[in-house]
């Protein structure tokens, strides 16, 4: 009997959920080429590992960029990767269910697709992101009732308001977690004259960052290299400093957010208003945004348990009922 598999292949990590296992994968989505062949050294957390470690000429490349495939055999080469890592093969060729952005245009759904049948995979079908979501939370997404996802992902940020079965309204913008990172490092450069990698900047929005003072806060030393000199420097941020560089990228997604709730039927407006905004998605760990959305739509914030594994959840629950939810996949093979 063939593998069924789930995909969420994201900007920041690629995660696999095999049904009868559950979430088995959660791979950063990178993959490190030899410089001057152009070979595959390494994929997922073995090619972070190998980056910037060696002194073999060494470029790494995130096949997804934005919710979107960037790099088409790069991306097929990672999902083979990742079917061979739960057992697929070219004798036993795995059923898969891919999630994909509600935005992506009718281009990137069919790159998707062929990236997937030609990694391996017997069949694929594609599944709307915030229908996952909302299959995870357990949301009345097929009845006639107003239901609203916000999904901060790593590169892109998409906000849907469900009912029967469908999407009535939806905004998406192509910054996510990853625009953090890019904020907190440019800060930190333009400021104190060193450059930090994006593994550090990522490290400085956990440990310190927010959208708001919060309990037991403080200053955080972190290691770069001076943009003078090319030396190594030690430099001190404090949250505040944080605060202040992500504030735009904050900004503009608690305002797409607000445009999204606006445009939706006065109808379901309402029922979003009791029942509230369902976040989830990596960036939804941001401490504080939660709040700062409340106070921006007036509308009560659900903060997901595990913002990061929602859509992966979801994608792998539709797969024990793929006759019941067929009518929102689209396929490609057989």
């Amino acid at each position: 009997m063939a593998r069924e598999l789930a995909i969420d292949l994201g900007t920041s990590s690629t995660q696999v959920y095999v049904r009868g296992q559950g979430l088995v994968l959660d791979e950063p989505s990178v993959v490190a080429l030899d410089g001057r062949t152009q070979t595959v050294l390494a994929i997922g957390r073995e090619a972070t590992e190998l980056i910037g470690r060696t002194t073999r000429p060494i470029r790494a490349v995130h096949p997804i960029f934005q919710g979107a495939v960037a790099d088409f055999e790069i991306t097929s080469r990672m999902l083979r990767y990742l079917i061979r890592r739960v057992g697929g093969s070219r004798f036993q060729r795995p059923k898969v269910v891919l999630s994909v952005p509600a935005s992506a245009t009718p281009i990137e759904r069919r790159a998707l697709l062929k990236a997937a049948s030609e990694a391996g995979a017997s069949s694929v079908r594609l599944l709307e992101a915030p229908m996952a979501a909302a299959m995870e939370l357990g949301l009345p997404f097929g009845d006639p009732v107003g239901t609203m996802v916000c999904d901060l992902g790593g590169g892109k940020s998409e906000i849907a308001v469900l009912s029967l079965g469908g999407i009535v309204a939806l905004r998406s913008l192509r910054i996510g977690g990853g625009d953090l990172d890019d904020a907190i490092a440019s800060s930190i450069r333009n400021h104190y004259g060193v450059v930090i990698s994006s593994e550090t900047a990522a490290a400085v929005k956990v440990a310190v960052g927010s959208v708001a003072p919060f309990a037991g806060e403080r200053a955080l030393e972190i290691n770069g290299r001076a943009v003078a000199t090319g030396e190594p420097r030690a430099v001190v941020i404090t949250p505040e400093e944080v605060r202040l560089a992500v504030e735009d990228v904050v900004s503009q997604i608690l305002a797409v957010t607000v445009q999204c709730l606006a445009e939706s039927p006065p109808e379901l407006s309402q029922d979003i208003i009791f029942h509230g905004i369902h976040l989830h998605g990596g960036g939804a760990q941001l401490r504080g945004f939660d709040q700062r959305l409340r106070e921006a739509t007036e509308v009560p914030v659900h903060l997901h348990e595990h913002p990061a594994q929602v859509v992966i959840g979801g994608t792998g629950r539709c797969m024990g009922a793929l006759d019941r939810y067929d009518q929102l996949f689209s396929r490609a093979g057989s």
